[in-house]
């Protein structure tokens, strides 16, 4: 098989491509080249599954996927079983189908259906309210450090913005990308936009706290950030910090229904205990200030916190953890955090959150292994993932 090049876009296909013959699916060599798969459907249970198929061509091919929770992996240099298919956990709907083309350039096309049942456990829905996918991703600075390694931004910017747009987030609270990173997932993800303010370093400010946010979906209605320090409203170091940390914040409207909720994204200081200590009271402080209508609240954070540190247990006297409160089984590893700079392996402690208020039911909760170039994370974290209703 000659070497292939593969672009894979996760778009919604038009119907058109939807309907393809039974005799699209395997080609006669000819001047459009040949093309064949050995699945043509595959059932997937509610725990998601990664499946794997052989595709068959002589020139190169393009896969589109109709669904952003079926995502797909191609080598090109492997013969047999070289397109690897990965489906999320399905916690929501009861059935779900995506169609999978595969297309070879300039010629034919197949078709591969997914079809995946729901969790029987999942709870039905009957109050009003909205269904929104949250994260929070501490996605590395731009390190100098890690050019040497291998793990240089312009090396994983890509599989960093798929994974976001592979597993549908409809927001994201993220860490220490600086506004050249996030200018660079702007490009990539030209459906998601943000808001973020600097933050690290005593006078460099070269990190940001952002929030990403798909724009067909949701639209900010106000936003503001605070520091943890003695002074959260004003510009400062914390006690013995040696650079800012701050929590940006902004109130979201759910476009299609006008429902409204907050959300934050946090950075805690990560080295002397007393900075991490007195953030969490700050946390608390400043959402009791900043909600006064009783709406949702989602605060997200790389905490740099064990869950039985004392700042953690001052957060849950006002939030809930989403790790607690899941209806669903937890996926993925416990912990969520490497060394810093390093980006394969098995991660330490939980230090990242999505922490909610009870106005929130928390339908499911994973942290993602997804991984490119032979194990590694697009991260030194892993991010964590919810599935949240939120009522009305």
């Amino acid at each position: 098989m000659i070497k292939t090049s593969i672009r894979i876009f996760l778009i919604c296909i038009v119907a058109s491509f939807l309907s393809c013959d039974k005799e699209n699916e395997t080609y006669e060599k000819g001047e459009k080249g040949t093309l064949s798969v050995s699945r043509e459907e595959l059932i997937i249970e509610a725990e998601g599954a990664t499946e794997y198929v052989t595709v068959t061509s002589d020139k190169a091919v393009s896969l589109i996927s109709s669904k952003a929770w079926c995502y797909v992996a191609y080598n090109e240099e492997q013969a047999d079983n070289n397109l690897t298919i990965t489906v999320e956990e399905n916690v929501l709907e009861r059935e779900r189908v995506a169609a999978l083309l595969v297309k070879v350039e300039g010629g034919p096309l197949a078709e591969i259906v997914i079809r995946q049942k729901g969790k029987a456990s999942i709870p039905d829905i009957e109050e009003e309210g909205i269904h929104v996918k949250a994260a929070s991703y501490n996605i590395r600075y731009a390190a100098a450090a890690d050019e040497g390694t291998g793990n240089g931004w312009n090396s994983r910017k890509t599989p960093l913005a798929n994974l976001i747009r592979n597993h549908g987030f409809d927001i994201v609270g993220t860490q220490e990308g600086n506004f050249s990173q996030m200018g660079d997932l702007m490009a990539l993800l030209p459906e998601y936009d943000y808001i973020g303010y600097p933050y690290a370093g005593s006078t460099s400010r070269n990190h940001t706290a952002s929030i990403v946010y798909k724009k067909a979906v949701l639209e900010v209605v106000n936003q503001g950030v605070f520091w943890y320090s003695e002074t959260p409203d004003a510009e400062s170091i914390g006690w013995d910090a040696t650079d800012t940390r701050i929590c940006t914040w902004a109130r979201m409207r759910h476009k299609a229904t006008g429902q409204e909720f907050y959300f934050f994204a946090s950075h805690f200081y990560y080295q002397y205990v007393t900075a991490k200590r007195n953030s969490g009271e700050v946390m608390v402080q400043k959402i009791q200030e900043i909600v006064t209508d009783n709406l949702p609240v989602i605060s997200t954070g790389d905490l740099n916190s064990n869950p039985s540190t004392p700042q953690i247990l001052d957060i849950l006297t006002l939030l809930s953890d989403s790790y607690d409160l899941t209806e669903t089984p937890r996926s993925g590893p416990e912990g969520t955090g490497f060394a810093g700079g390093v980006f394969e392996g098995t991660p330490g402690s939980r230090i990242d959150y999505v922490l909610v208020n009870d106005k929130i039911r928390v339908l499911s909760y994973a942290v993602l292994t997804d991984s490119y170039n032979n194990g590694r994370h697009p991260s030194d974290h892993l991010p964590v993932s919810c599935d949240l209703f939120l009522k009305k």
